[in-house]
């Protein structure tokens, strides 16, 4: 037994079990966090929806208060204006009273004197007939008659006047001003109660939603903190795997549902174990290459008993089961390379099986262990008889994703029913919640009423044979996207963003600092010969270079500072900015030929959303210049770098001429040296300064092409970032209009949240028909239906609807199964309005 071995490996196998605790407590931490965090932003959201239909009630109200206002001032008015009236109607009765009986004086005196006037005419006529007094008199007595029955008439039509004026009904029309004022005073009344309470519960919802938003940014905080700390334990954890433990891990656990035995492979990776010995001389040349290791062998351990797994059970097994067909190891022979990949068959007739002889199953927990046979030759040098057995790799285990639609796939159509109500309805629609109410008549809008009533269903297709002979739920949820009150929440793109631009800042941290220190190195080095020189010509030189050393330094450490002030000061991008990128690849690119057939690719994965499609046809359509730009640009900077190349062995050749020249030199100046010799030596040295005049001739020609080359080079140049700029002009345009209507997830979801949205708030999809190969799945949304938060769809917001693939596989075969949620960042969003009214002039 080796004490230090024991020791040694007791020791790794204890640091990577407590720091795998650390990690899984830390994740179970920020699992934690991430909940809280879910559950904060649903109040946030919860509250901002309440205080945005708050402020439009108020503003409703506001505007009934303002009208109820404008009626109060109208019915006081009235009221004064029938008052005054009454006053003046009474007044006139009297009036009007005094002046038919005053009009009736008068006419009674008219006619008393019209009738005197007939008879002094008739007395006239009997003594004066003929005479001019008679024909003064008749004349007379035709005015007095005509006068007489106009006093009649206006004795008539004052008493009209009177009668007409006593039926004038002042005291009605006062009290029915005093009613109707009232009213509208009562009416203005809860008129400016409803409006201050709605405006108290803007205020009240104002103040929640704040308090919410608090809750929500410490919730965000503690997620940011718990994310910062489970990354640094698990980058721990696998430095400490590289470091002491082989870096054993496991890769290809997941399959898709229904993957073919032949492809049901998954994969063990370790590093070769390094010797602290040369090989010995003794060792043939093709075994130096993997001293001291004859052989690898990897185990699978059920994670259950890790802890009792010892390098005598593992060479127990590997003596028991060599010569068998089936075997609880995976031989692996050593080979010259530092880096091994072991593929291990988990299908059903695979002949591997774990320690305890059982076979490997989807579903349960397992370790690896790499086992590393030393040669008798090496185990004899160091006088140790054992092998190496590592410390366990990380948990892990073997599941089927279910098959689920891909976010482009994923579709919510719009169906409108068009309703119109002709002008003779006595109806006015009132519509509360997207809900036709009650309707009264409107005389201020143009007829017909026309009403959409729209509802939406929403669509995927799958394979027929997608989820074959598992039982599976598709859960329908609808998320809220891009409101304007939660833009600024935490999702999980950004946290990824933060922890991302952390690793980016450690990165530059770490490459600085190797060079900051070699100048720090460089500084003390020049400054310790400062202080031993007495060479004053010396000391110059080295206060020249000291300077720019401390120089060099300064603009590391300014470097440094700059890049992670912009890492630190960098935005998150949207979900949708795919054309830029493809301009960022195309502007970086060394193989324009590979650049374009993947940017083809791109394209066309972008194209089956159907957005902003000319613009996408255009973008592709402008790629033909830049791209051949692109061909002549790289493929000039290859002829400039093979001309460098050509110069520099030219400069090396005429280097070893130079020495040969400086070699013969010696020889003719050696006065012991035969004159026959000097001779050769001195025709040798005209031979070798022809060729290096020839080799520079050669440089000077090169320079001159490399100089055409490099002012070709500008211009390509200038004409590229020509084409970068335009390309990415219509790049930014194009991810906007994706920006608009795909993505973007404004709150933090994931699948681990998706899977425990109550049953309450998703909707499960129903089959459809069938499209060839393809089954359609649908989802009616109705009335009720709700966000993933549980609250009902509000008209005129916009939501994205999300797929949660769930394995519906009993409890004791549930770990077997990996659901699977769609990605809400690639999903069409729709805007969600059960009614819309318009008038027939409003198309």
């Amino acid at each position: 037994m080796n004490t230090y071995n024991d020791n040694l490996r007791s020791n790794v196998v204890d640091s990577l079990n407590e720091q795998e605790l650390e990690r899984k407590k830390m994740e179970a931490q920020m699992n934690a966090s991430k909940f809280t965090l879910y559950y904060a932003q649903g109040a946030t959201i919860s509250d901002a929806e309440k205080l945005a239909l708050a402020e439009d009630k108020a503003s409703i109200k506001g505007k009934v208060k303002k009208e109820a206002v404008v009626c109060s001032n109208l019915s006081i008015n009235v009221l004064a204006s029938a008052k005054q009236q009454k006053t003046l109607s009474d007044l006139s009765v009297t009036n009007m009273s005094v002046s038919a009986s005053n009009v009736q004086i008068a006419t009674n005196a008219v006619v008393k004197l019209a009738s005197d006037m007939g008879s002094i005419s008739s007395i006239i006529s009997a003594a004066d007939y003929g005479t001019d007094i008679h024909e003064l008199c008749i004349t007379t007595k035709g005015y007095m008659d005509t006068t007489a029955s106009h006093a009649e008439i206006v004795s008539q039509y004052s008493m009209e006047a009177s009668a007409l004026m006593a039926e004038v009904s002042s005291t009605h029309v006062e009290t029915q001003a005093t009613s109707t004022n009232s009213a509208i005073q009562n009416l203005l009344k809860i008129a400016a109660s409803e409006f201050q309470g709605a405006y108290d519960l803007v205020t009240t919802d104002n103040s929640k939603l704040a308090a919410a938003n608090v809750k929500e940014k410490v919730a965000e905080g503690k997620l940011e903190d718990s994310n910062v700390t489970y990354h640094a334990a698990k980058s721990a954890y696998k430095l400490m795997s590289r470091e002491l433990n082989l870096h054993l891990r496991t890769s290809h656990t997941k399959f898709p549902i229904n993957t073919k035995d032949e492809d049901l492979n998954m994969k063990v990776k370790f590093n070769a174990l390094q010797s602290p010995f040369s090989a010995p001389n003794f060792i043939q040349s093709e075994q130096k290459d993997t001293y001291p290791i004859e052989e690898y062998r990897v185990y699978v351990v059920k994670s259950n008993k890790q802890n009792t797994f010892n390098i005598a059970a593992a060479e127990n097994l590997y003596n028991q089961d060599a010569t068998k067909t089936i075997q609880r190891f995976v031989g692996v022979p050593a080979a010259n390379q530092k880096k091994y990949e072991v593929e291990i068959d988990v299908s059903s007739v695979s002949t591997v099986r774990d320690t305890d002889g059982d076979k490997i199953e989807f579903g349960k927990n397992y370790v690896v262990f790499v086992f590393a046979k030393y040669s008798e030759s090496y185990k004899s040098e160091i006088n140790n008889f054992e092998n190496f057995l590592s410390a366990s790799s990380y948990i892990f285990s073997l599941t089927e994703e279910v098959k689920g639609p891909h976010a482009r796939d994923i579709k919510v159509d719009e169906t409108i029913e068009l309703l119109e109500i002709e002008a003779d309805t006595d109806l006015l629609i009132h519509i509360e919640n997207g809900t036709i109410g009650k309707i009264d008549k409107v005389e201020d809008i143009s007829w017909p009423l026309k009403v959409e009533k729209k509802s939406f269903t929403m669509r995927f297709s799958l394979p027929t044979d997608a989820n074959d002979n598992h039982k599976v739920e598709y859960r329908c949820i609808f998320l809220p996207a891009d409101s304007e009150l939660t833009r600024s929440l935490l999702t999980k793109k950004l946290l990824k963003t933060i922890e991302s631009n952390d690793e980016k800042v450690q990165n530059i941290f770490e490459f600085f600092a190797k060079k900051i220190l070699n100048d720090q190195n460089a500084i003390d080095s020049t400054e310790s010969l400062l202080q031993n020189s007495t060479d004053e010509n010396e000391k110059e030189e080295l206060l020249e270079t000291l300077a720019e050393q401390r120089q060099k330094l300064k603009k590391d450490e300014m470097e440094l500072q700059d890049q992670i002030d912009s890492i630190q000061q960098s935005k998150n991008r949207s979900s949708f900015d795919g054309f830029s990128q493809m301009v960022k690849d195309l502007d970086g690119s060394v193989d324009a030929i590979e650049t374009r057939a993947k940017i083809d690719e791109e394209i066309t994965k972008y194209e089956t959303y159907n957005i902003a499609a000319k613009k996408v046809s255009e973008f592709k359509e402008s790629l033909n210049d830049p791209i051949s730009n692109l061909t002549n640009y790289l493929s000039n900077q290859a002829e400039i770098k093979s001309k460098n190349s050509e110069i520099k062995d030219y400069n090396s050749e005429i280097a070893d001429l130079q020495d040969e020249i400086i070699e013969e030199e010696k020889t003719i100046n050696n006065d012991s040296a035969l004159q026959s010799k000097k001779d050769r030596a001195l025709a040798r040295i005209e031979s070798l300064m022809k060729s290096q005049k020839e080799k520079k001739s050669e440089i000077q020609k090169i320079q001159k092409e490399i100089k055409k080359l490099n002012t070709a080079a500008k211009n390509l140049e200038t004409q590229k970032t020509s084409d970068v700029k335009d390309l990415n002009a219509k790049a930014e345009i194009i991810d906007s209009e994706f920006q608009k209507t795909v993505g973007s997830l404004s709150f933090y979801f994931d699948l681990d949240i998706a899977e425990q949205v109550s049953k309450a708030n998703y909707s499960l999809a129903t089959k459809g028909s069938k499209s060839g190969n393809n089954q359609n799945w649908e989802v009616v949304l109705e009335s009720n239906t709700t966000d993933n938060f549980g609250n009902l769809l509000v008209s005129g917001d916009q939501y994205i609807p999300l797929i949660l693939t769930y394995s519906d596989a009993p409890e004791v075969d549930a770990s077997k199964f990996e659901n699977r949620l769609s990605d809400a960042n690639k999903t069409k969003k729709f805007t969600y309005e059960q009614i819309t009214v318009k008038s027939d002039d409003s198309e």
